[in-house]
């Protein structure tokens, strides 16, 4: 039996539990540098899930063989958790992004380490795939002059921080949308507040903005983007007691599929071998280069 052990305790790493056990993966093990909190957070899934989900310490991923290692730890403790992996085969998911940035001069030499000790490594990067079903059901202008992209999430991070920790999901849409080999960002402002960040700048000549939002007391996030001043909005809707999601674009709506079940399963499916996993290491390198920027 596929074993894994997910590292954390929040929503997210729920969402990894539900998204693993539908892979078929049903040997699952929560974990926690608290023993307790991943005791409790472990009798909740397993009565939500209806499974056995079972708990641990960091301590078990030093001595035990998992074949996937899910990491929803926040993210200034990410790489202190890889550390404690002794086996290179293990499959890593990681929650982006994959490092903080700050401290770090030469981001392609810490990459090129990073995935040398880990090569089975997988950064989550849903809104990859929400461009992916974009471009495959909606006709998009050719030509591209300007994107706009607004995130609004829940999360509790302040001012510059809000950029770090958002701007993957939103640089991933860009990147993709303009697909040059190499990119720069270039006149670049921005305005910082408390809660919010908002950035404006340009790519290769096309005109860019961001506004990034975490508000704690918002009951949902809001997602949305515009492609010369088209707008594309992604709309949650609960039925059947569960929340479907749903891309609309020039007055037509279309059914999209929630993008972390295809991280998931395109992170169980494959491996380091695969050009799923090689984009995805492209994505990283592109990502960290820009976020620095």
């Amino acid at each position: 039996m596929k074993t894994c052990a997910i590292i954390g305790s929040t929503k997210i790493a729920e969402i990894h539990v539900r998204e693993f056990l539908r892979n078929g993966i049903n040997d699952i093990t929560v974990i926690s540098r608290n023993k307790t909190k991943s005791k409790k957070f472990s009798e909740n899934l397993t009565l939500k899930f209806k499974r056995k989900i079972k708990f641990s310490d960091l301590k078990i991923i030093s001595n035990r063989n998992f074949n996937y290692i899910s990491v929803c730890s926040n993210t200034k403790y990410h790489l202190e958790n890889l550390k404690k992996l002794k086996n290179k085969k293990t499959k890593i998911l990681v929650e982006k992004p994959l490092m903080p940035l700050k401290n770090i001069t030469n981001i392609d030499k810490e990459l090129d380490k990073i995935y040398d000790k880990y090569p089975n490594l997988f950064i989550s990067y849903p809104m990859f795939y929400l461009y992916n079903f974009f471009i495959k059901n909606f006709k998009v202008d050719k030509k591209i002059n300007s994107i706009f992209v607004y995130y609004q999430t829940r999360g509790n991070k302040i001012s510059k921080e809000i950029f770090f920790d958002l701007a993957p999901h939103v640089l991933i849409l860009i990147i993709h949308f303009i697909n040059k080999k190499k990119m720069q960002i270039d006149s670049i402002s921005s305005n910082i507040k408390k809660n919010s960040f908002a950035a404006f700048f340009k790519i290769i000549g096309v005109k860019i903005k961001i506004e990034l939002l975490q508000i704690k007391e918002k009951k949902n996030s809001v997602f949305k983007f515009e492609i010369n001043k088209k707008k594309i909005k992604r709309i949650t809707k609960l039925e059947n007691n569960n929340f479907t999601n749903y891309l609309e674009y020039k007055n037509k709506k279309k059914y999209l599929k929630n993008p972390m079940s295809s991280v998931i399963k395109n992170f169980v499916k494959y491996d380091k071998t695969s050009k799923q996993f090689k984009l995805n290491k492209n994505q990283t390198y592109q990502l960290s280069y820009l976020t620095k920027s």
